[in-house]
């Protein structure tokens, strides 16, 4: 016997052990690390009346695998004139690619809390040094 992934597995409770393994790494995708996963939370119940629990999980799963996002790069830039007089002007933009994306998320004590990153901003920024 070899440890490892057997998709071909005709167990109902081998099947329903990987789908449990699947919806926590959907949660930790979604809020990395918790103090009590979906498998520290639902396991003995799963194991007793799965219909019940599997199909609560199943709900609850949709909004954890939609809070899930992919990598992603932000891009802010500037250019500075530093003048010899002692003043300066800069034009900047952050987040160029105006792309909104999850800072991070937490569990919120039965929600779900997430920030996101602010909108493109643009403007110019002029100064005095002295």
């Amino acid at each position: 016997m070899s440890a490892g992934l057997d998709s071909n597995n005709p167990s109902q409770a081998y099947q329903l052990g990987r789908l449990l393994a699947v919806l926590q790494a959907a949660q930790t995708a979604a809020l990395g690390r918790v103090n009590a996963t979906i498998t520290d939370r639902y396991y003995s119940a799963a194991s007793s009346t799965p219909a019940l629990v599997f199909g609560a999980l199943m709900r609850g799963a949709r909004k954890h695998i939609s809070d899930a996002q992919k990598a992603f790069t932000k891009i802010d830039a500037s250019l500075k004139l530093v003048a010899p007089k002692l003043w300066h002007a800069e034009l900047y933009v952050l987040n160029a690619t105006n792309r909104m994306t999850k800072n991070s998320a937490q569990d919120g004590g039965g929600f779900v809390r997430a920030y996101w990153n602010d909108p493109r901003t643009y403007g110019i920024r002029v100064g005095v040094d002295y």
